[in-house]
């Protein structure tokens, strides 16, 4: 019994129906491969993982840094990344928030020094306890004030402006500086010897002085002609 022939051709690989080559059928087109476009965008994110980054928070992130006080509710450290960096009002928002929470942290734990009944050991320990506060409020101050250097350049600025803001950015460092040097003295204090206690109650005293002043600078109000910056 003869062979049936098959009712397709193989050509270059592909099966090509009989019909298909008959005469007046259509021209036959072999089918193309879908385009592999997404395959090569998975490959490059999967071996670049900044740009996955990017990718991935960058866009959502330009809607969630105008909602960053409900994404500070539930992920503080999203919230940091997508402000890292300020380059605009909901940046500036962010770290001006941050850094007065840290300052109120450092202040509070200053505070207990106030107290009548705190002894010299408790007092030492409570300024020590602070560092971690001061650290952030250095680095907050620090971003703010890079932020505020490249708006100047960026754009013209009224000389009013351009001074309240160098003068804040400027008392800040001032104020780190000097709590450093409160920290490092309750480092120094041997609450057990009293001419320990007397040097370092004459040193508290005198850091105070410029304490006092730095914040006065810190907490000297915006000008209100100065709001757009």
């Amino acid at each position: 019994m003869a062979e049936k022939s098959p009712d397709y051709l193989v050509v270059n690989g592909e099966k090509i129906p009989q019909q298909t080559l008959q005469a007046g059928a259509e021209t036959y087109e072999p089918v193309k491969e879908k385009s592999g476009i997404w395959r090569n965008i998975l490959r490059i994110l999967l071996f670049s993982p900044r740009l996955s980054i990017v990718v991935l928070i960058g866009i959502p992130g330009l809607v969630l840094s105008t909602q960053w006080k409900t994404v500070e509710k539930y992920f503080p450290k999203v919230n940091d990344f997508i402000h890292s960096n300020v380059k605009d009002d909901n940046d500036v928002d962010y770290q001006s928030y941050k850094l007065r929470q840290a300052l109120d942290a450092y202040q509070k734990a200053q505070a207990v020094c106030d107290v009548k009944e705190t002894t010299m050991a408790k007092c030492r320990e409570a300024i020590i306890g602070g560092e971690p506060a001061l650290e952030e409020i250095s680095e907050r101050a620090s971003k703010l004030s890079e932020g505020f250097t490249n708006e100047e350049r960026a754009r013209s600025m009224p000389l009013e402006c351009r001074t309240a803001g160098e003068a804040l950015f400027r008392n800040y460092a001032r104020y780190v500086l000097i709590e450093k040097q409160v920290i490092a003295q309750a480092r120094r204090l041997d609450v057990k010897s009293a001419q320990s206690l007397t040097e370092a109650s004459s040193a508290f005293d005198q850091l105070a002085k410029a304490e006092d002043s730095a914040l006065k600078g810190i907490n000297t109000p915006w000008p209100k002609e100065c709001s757009d910056y």
